[in-house]
């Protein structure tokens, strides 16, 4: 399923602040300053970006918010992937769940979470894994109560 929504309007497009005359920030109506002509700053631009569904730009703001620290358990994969390549030379088939991370949502979709900054956190696969696991647990016995 594809939570793409190309969509989302820029609310504050070609507004401009009455007191100031500088431009207004397409995303939060803040004036935009510096060098910027459209967007007050990154963290705009990352917002309307997951207001319109990308979730590539989801993984971005995940890495740029923990550095691949697993929010469930608090290992570092990055940390585990250099011990384990410095312990074998290369990182062997049965380890590569243990230095992989994901990004999660913390209310999952399906049960009404949205793709916010809010909602995202760093998960090791095998976290992911598991919580995965437990989300298809609670789907499977909402069906059945449903039938």
């Amino acid at each position: 399923m594809s939570l793409r929504r190309p969509d989302v309007k820029l609310p504050f497009a070609g507004k401009v602040d009455p007191k100031t005359g500088r431009a207004l920030c397409v995303w939060c109506g803040t004036p935009v300053t510096g060098r910027r002509v459209r967007w007050c700053g990154d963290d705009c631009v990352m917002d309307y970006k997951l207001a319109r569904g990308d979730q590539s730009a989801a993984r971005r703001l995940v890495w740029k918010l923990h550095r691949g620290v697993c929010q469930i358990c608090g290992v570092d994969v990055n940390k585990r992937r250099r011990q384990i390549k410095a312990e074998h030379g290369y990182v062997k088939p049965e380890h590569r769940d243990l230095v992989k991370w994901e990004a999660d949502h913390i209310v999952p979709i399906v049960e009404g979470g949205k793709l916010a900054r809010d909602n995202l956190r760093t998960a090791c696969r095998v976290c992911h894994k598991d919580v995965t696991r437990k989300l298809r647990q609670r789907l499977v016995a909402k069906r059945k109560a449903r039938t």
